[in-house]
């Protein structure tokens, strides 16, 4: 009970000292408090409640839209890293809070590896995503074939409206993806290989272009518990 009462005292502390840092953001004691900040959040980061309190704080802030980290030029938000993190959860119980934001904060990464790699190299997959995306809502309004969907924007914790309202971009995203794995695929030789092969293939791949990713943090304590082993 006391490891959480001052889990609790500590993310007050932290909500303050950020409410000072943008009151005084023009002086020079900004430096200073957003480093208080940093060891506030690496000390939350530590206790056993600490992952769950830093999620209700980044909420607290700015919500879903906060930037936790910048892979490759492209943001991460903490949207993706809550739900996700409460969907491995639910699907492996044995998971820990911070085995859970650490899987989860890898894919999500990995992801965004990818895509500024399809970029470097010029993929554009706005058609092939745009066929998908009316394909899905095709069978997401036939009663019969239109549960998984359903049961994925549930998940997501928006109403159906605003999933189809913002979907399409994730749809080009996935298949920027898919694109770039089977140029990928192509590229190595492995295009009669098994779909196990292939598969490891382009996880060996989307591991190597995160290894040498430049990752600029927003969130030091999830930057903590990433870089945990």
């Amino acid at each position: 009970m006391r490891k959480l009462n001052w889990g609790i005292l500590i993310v007050t502390l932290l909500i303050s000292v950020l409410a000072l840092a943008s009151a005084f953001y023009a002086h020079s004691k900004v430096d200073r408090l957003e480093e208080r900040v940093a060891e506030l959040e690496e000390r939350v980061a530590e206790m056993e409640d600490g992952p769950k309190l830093l999620e209700n704080l980044y909420m607290h802030q700015q919500g879903d839209d906060k930037v936790i980290a910048v892979v490759q030029g492209m943001e991460v938000t903490m949207r993706p890293i809550r739900i996700g993190s409460s969907f491995a959860r639910s699907m492996s119980p044995e998971l820990s809070e911070n085995e859970s934001l650490k899987q989860v904060m890898t894919e999500l990464f990995k992801r965004k590896a990818l895509l500024a790699e399809a970029k470097r190299l010029g993929i554009d997959a706005t058609e092939e995503g745009y066929a998908e995306y009316m394909n899905s809502k095709t069978a997401y309004e036939d009663p019969q074939r239109g549960g998984p969907i359903r049961d994925h924007i549930k998940t997501l914790g928006m109403s159906d409206d605003e999933y189809w309202k913002k979907a399409l971009p994730g749809y080009i995203e996935a298949a920027t993806i898919v694109k770039l794995w089977n140029m990928h695929i192509e590229d190595i030789g492995l295009e009669e290989a098994t779909y196990e092969e292939q598969w490891q293939a382009k996880n060996r791949y989307a591991a190597e272009l995160l290894a040498n990713a430049r990752i600029i943090w927003k969130a030091p304590a999830l930057e903590a518990i990433y870089i945990s082993k």
